[in-house]
């Protein structure tokens, strides 16, 4: 894996976003394309959000801070 990856300490997946790892910090991970990347968050009303593919290939919106709370805290 490449700089970003070997950095993040404490990075964590969820089995409904296999392709994408999610750090301590609040990154969002996209391991969709050969070279790993941070997501760029968007704004949805008062918290960002990240737009991402699921396990079936969908794009789904979902909010960071929930991602982050399911992968460290099931």
């Amino acid at each position: 894996m490449n700089a970003i990856t070997e950095t993040k300490a404490g990075l964590r997946s969820i089995e409904r976003f296999p392709l994408y790892r999610f750090s301590d910090a609040g990154d969002v991970i996209s391991l969709v394309r050969s070279n790993p990347r941070k997501l760029r968050p968007i704004q949805m009303g008062a918290y960002t959000g990240v737009t991402i593919l699921n396990e079936h290939g969908a794009l789904e919106k979902q909010y960071v801070h929930r991602l982050i709370c399911e992968a460290f805290h099931g």
